[in-house]
C-alpha cells in the first residue's frame, strides 16, 4: 500500500480561500504560508521546512502539495498524532521541478501500479471506466483495488457519470509525467489498443471519437488507420467551421502518407487529404493563397494520376478560384474550361463549371456570357448522382445566386439582380456551410453599394463583418471593412471611411487578392477627392486603369473612367472640360461594348450633367434619354431616380418654363 500524508484539513482551508489544487500560478506569502499550516499543522519546529517548501517551490501550490506528500511516502515526515519530520533538512531530497517530484513518486510505485498510472495516462486526462477494463485486460482482478490504491495517494480521482465512473488526473503535469515514463514501443502499442477498443464502439453519432481515434492511432505505428481517422477528423471540423483544426489533422495525415512507398494507393489517400486541406487553407487565409493553390494544384495532379474525376472536379473548382480571385484570369479560364468539359460528359458536374467560368467571365466584363453560364448552370436540377453528396453542390446554387445577381445589376434588370441575390442568402442559411453565407452575405451588401442604397448597403456590411470575423475569415471580413469604409464617406464621416477603406484594402491585398482591384482602386479616388486629395485621387484611377490592361479585367472599366471625368472636372484647370468630357464618352463606349447598362446610365448621366452646363442641353438629354429609354425595371433605384430628375430638367418644357421665370423676374 501507498503512504499518504492524509491532508484532513487541507480541504476545510481551501474552502475558506477558494484555492484550487489544479493551479500553478505562485501563491502570495500569506497564502502559501495558510497552505502549509493546513497541511502540516502550525508546529514550531515544522518552520524551517516550511520556508524551505516554498523557496523550493516558489509557491507554487501543487508543487507544494506534492513535496509535501513526496516526504510522506519516502518516511521523512511521519503522523504521529502530530507531524513530526525524521529526517534532518540537508537530508532531505527535494527535486527542483514538480515533474521530478512526480516522476520520483511514480518509480516508487508497485509494477502494477504504475503499468494501469501510464495505461491512463495514454488514455486520456479522462479515463470511462468501461474503456480502462477494456485496454488493461491483463490487470481485471486486480483493477479495482489498484484505482483505489492511486486515487488514495491522490494521482487521480474518481467522477461519477451517468452510465458509468471516469478516473481523472488531478493534473495535466501527473499525466504527462506518467505519459512520459513509458517505453516508445509500449506507448504506441497501447495507443493502438485504445484505438481499437474505441473503433469497436464507433457508431454514425461519432461526436468527439474521431479525433480522439486520430489521436491514439497517429501516436501507433498503424498509420493506414490514423490516416483514416485524421482525414475523417479533419473533414468533421471543416462541417463545423473549424478550419485550424481541420488544417492540424490533415497536415498530420498527410504527413504519414508521404512518408509511405509512392503508389497508386498513396495517391488515392492522398488527394482528399490535399482537397480537404485547400478548403480550410481558403477560409483562413484567403481564396488567394498560395497554400490553397498548392493543395489544390497537389490534389488535381493526384487525381489524374488515378483517374478520380470525383476529386479532380473539386480540385479544378478550388484551384480555378484561386487564380480567379489572383485576377490571373487566363490561368483561371483554363482551367474553368475544363470543368466545363466534364459537364458535357456528366450532368451531375455542370453547375460546377458554369459557377465558375461565369465568375470568371463577370471579371473579364463579358457579362452577358457570364449571365449564360449561371442560367444554365441554375436551370440543371442536382438529381442521384455523384454531384447530390459533394460538398459544393448547394455551395455552387447559393453562388451562381449571388454572382447572377451582380451580372444582371451591371446588365440593369435591378430587380431581378435583387431577387437573385435574396435566392442565394435563403440557400445559404439552409446550408451550414459558414463560408458559403459569409460569401452570400458580403455579395448581397455589395449589390447594395451597387444599387447606391446606403442604409441596406451597411446593415449587411455589419452583418457579414461580423460572420467573418467570429468565423474567421479574411477574405470576407476585409471586403467588408472596405465596403464600411464607403458607407461612412456616404455618411458624411469621410476621413474617418477612408481610414477604414485603406485598413481594409491593406488587409485584402495581404491574402493575396487582386480580384476586382480596378473597382476598389477606383473606389480609392473617389474617397481621395472626397477628402480634398484629388490629385492622388487620379492617381488611384490611373492605377485602376494600369490593373485593367495587366490583367483584362474589364468588369469596372466604364466607372474607372467615369470616375477619371468626375475628378478632372473637380480638379480644374486648363482642358479640364474637354478632358472630362473624352472620359465619359470613353465609359459610355466601354459599357456599350459590354451591354452594362448600369454603368452606361451612370456615365451618360455625367456626360449629360456636363454637356448641360456647356449649354448643350439637347446633345446631354439625346445621350441620356436613349440610355434611360432602354429600362423596363429599377426604377426606385438612386440611379435612375437621378437619371429621371436630370431629363426632366434638361426636357425642352422645362427648359421654357426656367426661361420664363427668369423672363416674369424681370
Amino acid at each position: 500500500m501507498l503512504v499518504t500524508y492524509r491532508p484532513e484539513y487541507r480541504h476545510e482551508w481551501s474552502a475558506k480561500s477558494h484555492y484550487l489544487e489544479h493551479r500553478l500560478e505562485p501563491l502570495t506569502g500569506d497564502d502559501a504560508e495558510k497552505l502549509l499550516s493546513a497541511l502540516l499543522g502550525d508546529a514550531a519546529e515544522l518552520r524551517p521546512l516550511k520556508s524551505l517548501i516554498i523557496d523550493r517551490t516558489n509557491g507554487n501550490p501543487f508543487f507544494i502539495e506534492e513535496t509535501i506528500r513526496a516526504l510522506f511516502e519516502e518516511g521523512a515526515l511521519q503522523r504521529t498524532g502530530a507531524i513530526t519530520l525524521i529526517k534532518p533538512l540537508s537530508d532531505l531530497r527535494m527535486p527542483a521541478t514538480v515533474q521530478g517530484i512526480l516522476a520520483e513518486r511514480i518509480d516508487r510505485l508497485s509494477a502494477r501500479q504504475k503499468e494501469l498510472l501510464q495505461t491512463l495516462a495514454v488514455i486520456g486526462r479522462k479515463s470511462p471506466i468501461g474503456l480502462v477494463r477494456e485496454v488493461a485486460s491483463g490487470l481485471k482482478s486486480e483493477l479495482d483495488l489498484i484505482l483505489v490504491e492511486l486515487e488514495s495517494a491522490e494521482f487521480i480521482y474518481r467522477q461519477q457519470g451517468l452510465v458509468e465512473n471516469d478516473y481523472i488526473f488531478k493534473h495535466a503535469l501527473t499525466q504527462e509525467v506518467a505519459y512520459n515514463s513509458l517505453l516508445i514501443e509500449r506507448r504506441k502499442l497501447l495507443h493502438e489498443r485504445v484505438g481499437e477498443a474505441l473503433e469497436a464502439k464507433l457508431d454514425d453519432n461519432v461526436g468527439d471519437e474521431l479525433s480522439r481515434l486520430a489521436h491514439h492511432y497517429s501516436h501507433s505505428d498503424n498509420v493506414g488507420k490514423a490516416v483514416e481517422y485524421l482525414g475523417r477528423a479533419g473533414q468533421q471540423a471543416i462541417q463545423r467551421s473549424a478550419h485550424a483544426e481541420a488544417i492540424n489533422n490533415i497536415r498530420a495525415a498527410i504527413r504519414l502518407v508521404e512518408s509511405l512507398p509512392d503508389s497508386l494507393e498513396r495517391a488515392k489517400q492522398e488527394a482528399p487529404l490535399r482537397l480537404a486541406l485547400g478548403v480550410s487553407l481558403q477560409a483562413t487565409k484567403g481564396y488567394a493563397s498560395d497554400d490553397a493553390a498548392q493543395a489544390y494544384g497537389r490534389a488535381r495532379e493526384l487525381s489524374e494520376r488515378i483517374g478520380d474525376d470525383f476529386h479532380l472536379i473539386a480540385a479544378l473548382r478550388g484551384e480555378s478560384t484561386c487564380y480567379n480571385v489572383r485576377a490571373d484570369y487566363k490561368r483561371a479560364l483554363r482551367l474553368g474550361q475544363r470543368l466545363l468539359s466534364f459537364g458535357s460528359e456528366n450532368n451531375e458536374y455542370l453547375i460546377e463549371g458554369r459557377t465558375i467560368v461565369g465568375q470568371i467571365s463577370i471579371y473579364l466584363g463579358e457579362f452577358r456570357t457570364s449571365e449564360a453560364h449561371f442560367t444554365e448552370g441554375l436551370a440543371h436540377v442536382v438529381g442521384e448522382g455523384p454531384l447530390k453528396t459533394f460538398q459544393y453542390a448547394g455551395h455552387s446554387r447559393a453562388a451562381s445566386f449571388a454572382y447572377l445577381a451582380r451580372t444582371l445589376s451591371i446588365l440593369g434588370y435591378a430587380d431581378r439582380a435583387l431577387a437573385c441575390s435574396n435566392e442565394a442568402v435563403s440557400l445559404a442559411q439552409t446550408l451550414s456551410m459558414p463560408l458559403t453565407l459569409a460569401q452570400a452575405q458580403g455579395m448581397h451588401g455589395l449589390l447594395y453599394q451597387v444599387r447606391r442604397e446606403v442604409d441596406l448597403a451597411e446593415e449587411w456590411a455589419d452583418k457579414n463583418i461580423a460572420h467573418a470575423t467570429a468565423h474567421g475569415f479574411p477574405y470576407w471580413w476585409t471586403l467588408g471593412s472596405i465596403l464600411k469604409g464607403w458607407l461612412l464617406d456616404q455618411r458624411g464621416e469621410s476621413e474617418l471611411g477612408f481610414r477604414m477603406y485603406e485598413k481594409g484594402l491593406h488587409g485584402y491585398r495581404a491574402t493575396g487578392a487582386r480580384l476586382g482591384l480596378s473597382w476598389l482602386l477606383g473606389l480609392r479616388g473617389e474617397l481621395l477627392a472626397k477628402i480634398g486629395r484629388i490629385d492622388e485621387g487620379l492617381a488611384a484611377i490611373e492605377e485602376a486603369l494600369s490593373h485593367v490592361e495587366e490583367t483584362e479585367e474589364r468588369y469596372y472599366e466604364a466607372e474607372t473612367h467615369r470616375f477619371k471625368g468626375e475628378l478632372l472636372l473637380r480638379r480644374g484647370g486648363a482642358g479640364a472640360l474637354a478632358a472630362a468630357e473624352a472620359s465619359f464618352q470613353k465609359s459610355l463606349e466601354v459599357a456599350r461594348g459590354q451591354q452594362a447598362k448600369a454603368w452606361e446610365l451612370r456615365a451618360a448621366t455625367s456626360l449629360a450633367r456636363l454637356l448641360s452646363s456647356q449649354g448643350r442641353s439637347p446633345e446631354g438629354l439625346k445621350v441620356l434619354k436613349n440610355v434611360y429609354d432602354w429600362f423596363t425595371e429599377g426604377f426606385d433605384t438612386p440611379d435612375l431616380k437621378d437619371a429621371r430628375r436630370l431629363l426632366d430638367e434638361l426636357s425642352p418644357v422645362a427648359h421654357e418654363g426656367r426661361v420664363r421665370e427668369r423672363f416674369e423676374g424681370i
